[in-house]
């Protein structure tokens, strides 16, 4: 997975940054897409239709 979405946008004074991240296979087609947030202690995959991991 790497990230095609350089940029970031911080939801709360909470230091929450979410980026907008693209899974592709090796000839860089599009498997899915999700969203990932850098908290503190943790990194957060949102994904469409799935629960977060």
């Amino acid at each position: 997975m790497g990230c095609a979405y350089s940029g970031h946008r911080r939801r709360n004074s909470g230091g929450v940054r979410s980026f907008r991240v693209h899974n592709v296979d090796d000839q860089g087609m599009e498997l899915n897409r999700g969203n990932i947030e850098i908290r503190e202690n943790d990194l957060v995959l949102f994904q469409k239709g799935k629960e977060p991991i």
